[in-house]
């Protein structure tokens, strides 16, 4: 299998934006007005055309059948999932093994999913464990057993990105022990996704049809969803695990712009700090000034209960 390289493919729905004070792993971007010919943009134009009308055919009444075509690949011929499309693909060295063990006694229960571009290459949907762990056996044995993987595959170009990355999510989340902040992008991500599919025509439908797929309380769904009220270098923090969810849900009830000056005057520690926040973002709409004095005013307090875990 070959590993990406770091670049992104398609939509990427992750958060970059930063803001550069409190932050030293921040760097400044520039962005620059493309130009584009006539012919250019009534290109793109037909693309995003072809897009729609692709959407609509696989998330309508036509679908998508996923075991329609059955083949045995090459692992050497498998290129990795894109990056941002995949939360789940940790493989750790104990779930390569295990499953090595249980391919090398029963054989694969369940085969690959991948997609087959107009190029040849395949890339990888669902199965990277399965992958790596057909890599480890071949390396072990040589044994030609192990060298072509069974998978269905999907035509490229037959299938829309937004309905690839939905089969990620769906194939994954109720097999897979994740972390609080994976299944929060997870559950993010596939609410831009249903939400660019058009498939639900309100915030109650997506949340409750959310609830479903992840299994968890409508609740948590809604509270979760609250992350979206986040201006983009929050939530970009939190992707980044360097603010916690806690944190970003206290600056989540305040207006975007109090929360970049937040950000901006109070810097990742001071924001961190969620008695301090607490009082912060007391406000939804607050001025500079007033934030200014209220941050003065906090950073002299001592909290009055400390919890020792």
């Amino acid at each position: 299998m070959r590993f990406n390289d770091g670049e992104i493919y398609g939509l990427d729905l992750r958060p970059s934006y930063r803001i550069k004070k409190h932050d030293d792993a921040i760097t400044e971007q520039e962005f620059f007005k493309e130009s584009l010919s006539p012919e250019e943009v009534e290109k793109r134009a037909k693309k995003e055309r072809n897009t729609i009308l692709k959407r609509e055919k696989n998330f309508g009444e036509v679908g998508v059948n996923i075991h329609e075509n059955f083949q045995k690949i090459d692992i050497e011929l498998i290129e990795d999932t894109p990056i941002g499309w995949n939360l789940f693909n940790e493989a750790s060295d104990m779930n390569i093994l295990d499953m090595a063990r249980s391919i090398q006694s029963i054989g694969l229960i369940e085969p690959i999913i991948v997609s087959l571009d107009s190029k040849g290459i395949y890339t990888l949907i669902c199965g990277r464990t399965r992958v790596l762990s057909f890599i480890r056996l071949f390396q072990e044995t040589n044994s030609n057993k192990y060298k072509f993987i069974p998978a269905y595959v999907l035509n490229a170009d037959c299938v829309d990105e937004l309905f690839l990355r939905t089969l990620i999510i769906e194939s994954n989340i109720r097999y897979r022990d994740i972390s609080k902040i994976n299944l929060i992008k997870s559950l993010l991500q596939n609410y831009e996704i249903m939400k660019m599919a058009k498939q639900y025509r309100n915030e109650k439908n997506l949340g409750v049809e959310l609830a479903k797929t992840f299994e968890i309380s409508q609740s948590s769904v809604f509270n979760f969803i609250k992350v979206k009220n986040l201006c983009d270098p929050a939530r970009t923090l939190l992707y980044e695990e360097r603010i916690t969810l806690r944190a970003a849900l206290y600056l989540a009830r305040v207006s975007k712009e109090t929360q970049i000056n937040i950000l901006e005057r109070f810097g990742i520690k001071g924001i961190n700090t969620i008695f301090k926040l607490k009082l912060l973002t007391s406000e939804n709409n607050i001025s500079i000034e007033k934030l200014e004095k209220k941050i003065k005013m906090v950073d002299e307090l001592t909290p009055m209960k400390t919890k020792i875990t």
